[in-house]
């Protein structure tokens, strides 16, 4: 899953980034970064919706083992 999102993370980018330079430079040949990038934030938002926000992973062992010693506290 995390390949995923980095791979729709970056065509955002790369199609924001076509954008501004289509719109800096007045070219027409900006429209299909637009389309990129409102299909990619539908996508995203459509995946929001129906998945939700993901939980981090579960803790390692050594961070969710009790202490051996309470802390000092001074």
């Amino acid at each position: 899953m995390r390949s995923r999102a980095l791979a729709c993370n970056l065509a955002a980018v790369t199609a924001l980034i076509g954008l501004t330079a289509a719109i800096a430079v007045g070219a027409s040949w900006g429209w299909p970064f637009l389309v990129i990038l409102l299909i990619t934030g539908y996508g995203y938002l459509l995946g929001l919706g129906e998945y939700g926000v993901a939980e981090e992973g579960t803790p390692d062992p050594e961070d969710s083992e009790r202490q051996a010693r309470p802390p000092v506290y001074l």
